[in-house]
C-alpha cells in the first residue's frame, strides 16, 4: 500500500510456493507453518508507476495479501488509471469474490478465470490457507481501449 517495510519468509523456493508478504514478522505463518523473515524495502504501485503514462501489465500474486491492496483507494485508483491488463493470482474464493466485486465495479472486464481449489483444514483459520492450488483472473481496463488482444 505504502512505500514501507515489509517481511518476506525464508523457505525454500523449490518446495514451498506459499509464502505471503507481511508487515509484521511472526513465527507463525497463514498457513500455519514456522517461518523467519527477511527485511525488505517495499515499494507500492503508485511508486512504480510513477512517470509511467501507462502500464500494459501487472502480474499480482501476494499469497493472499490482494485482500487489503483490493479494499485501498489509492491502490485502486492507480491501478484504475495507469494498468491496462491485470492478472490476478487468487489464494481463497474469499479474494476471488472481493476482487470481482471489486474490480468489476471499476467498470474492468473479467476475460478469463480458474477459480482456488482448496481444503478446509485445522493448521490455520485463515481461509488462504487452506488453498491447494491458486485460481487466477486476467483483467482488462476499458480505459485503454483496442489495445488488447480480443479475447
Amino acid at each position: 500500500l505504502a512505500d514501507e517495510f515489509v517481511y518476506f519468509p525464508r523457505i525454500q523456493v523449490n518446495a514451498d510456493n506459499g509464502a505471503q508478504v507481511a508487515l509484521e514478522p511472526s513465527q507463525v505463518d497463514y498457513r500455519g507453518i514456522q517461518v523467519q523473515h527477511d527485511r525488505v524495502e517495499g515499494i507500492s504501485l503508485s511508486t512504480l508507476c510513477e512517470g509511467f503514462e501507462r502500464v500494459d501489465f501487472v502480474h499480482m500474486d501476494l499469497q493472499g495479501a490482494e485482500e487489503r491492496l483490493l479494499g485501498d483507494e489509492r491502490f485502486l485508483g492507480t491501478l484504475d488509471s495507469k494498468v491496462a491488463t491485470l492478472f490476478l493470482a487468487t489464494q481463497s474464493r474469499l479474494i476471488e469474490g472481493i476482487a470481482l466485486k471489486t474490480i468489476s465495479a471499476l467498470g474492468w472486464r473479467l476475460v478469463r478465470e480458474r477459480p482456488t481449489t482448496f481444503q478446509q483444514n485445522s493448521r490455520s483459520n485463515d481461509v488462504n490457507g487452506w488453498t491447494t492450488r491458486d485460481g487466477g483472473q486476467l483483467w482488462l481496463n476499458p480505459r485503454f481501449g483496442d489495445l488488447h488482444l480480443q479475447m
